[in-house]
Order: C-alpha cells, then structure tokens, then sequence
C-alpha cells in the first residue's frame, strides 16, 4: 500500500514538472520579448529599492548630522539629495508598475491560449467517440 503511495507521489512530481516546463514554452513562445521587459523590469525596480534604502545612512551621516548645531544651517545640499532619491524612487515605481502590468497581459493572454487548446482538443475528442 505504501509502495502505490509513493510510486503516485513520484509520478505527481514528474506530471507538474512537465505541465511547468509546458507553460513556460508557452509563455515563452508567444510572449518572449514581454518576458525581457519583465525581467529588466524587475531588475531596476530592485536596484532603486536597493539604492532607496542604502541612501538613509548617506542622508544621515552626510547631511543631517552636519546640521545638528548650527545656528542657520544649509537646507540646499539636502533638498538636492532629496529630489534625486525621490527620482530613483519613482523610477523604481514606475518600472515596478511596468513589469506588473505586463505579467497581467502575459497572464491572461497563457490562459486564453491553453482554455482554447484545451477545448480544441475537446472537441477533436469529442468527434472520435
């Protein structure tokens, strides 16, 4: 009896890696340069996240520390260092968005495919019994 389970779990590992490597040629096949945009995508999105996150030690250090005791301290190096995080973030938003967007399309669009190859094949079947 545990052989019958274990020869199952065997053959329902092989089946989904077979149906993954199914869907991936799939997506591939018909949405391959999307995929591109995908993976560029995430890249810059986590590279601004990463440069996000690593610039509140410079902001600290370099620009509020500085400050702290002077009577009238200089706001302007700090705004300028402001702005160019907040470009990188909306870069990283913006691509984030992007690469999100696209997979939605590429989503839908694998799903569509296989519902139609899936009731193509339905039919064929269906006209042989």
């Amino acid at each position: 009896m545990e052989d019958k389970i274990k020869e199952a779990k065997q053959a329902a590992k092989g089946m989904q890696s077979r149906n993954m490597k199914r869907i991936v040629q799939l997506v591939f096949q018909h949405y391959g340069i999307h995929m591109v945009f995908v993976f560029i995508g995430i890249i810059v999105s986590a590279i601004a996240n990463v440069r996000g996150t690593a610039f509140m030690q410079t902001l600290i250090d370099k620009y509020i520390t500085p400050m702290i005791g002077r009577s009238s301290p200089d706001f302007g190096p700090l705004a300028k260092a402001m702005t160019q995080i907040v470009i990188v973030y909306l870069i990283g938003a913006g691509c984030s968005y992007m690469y999100q967007r696209i997979m939605v399309n590429v989503g839908q669009g694998t799903m569509r495919r296989v519902r139609e190859n899936l009731f193509s094949h339905m039919e064929i079947a269906n006209q042989i019994f």
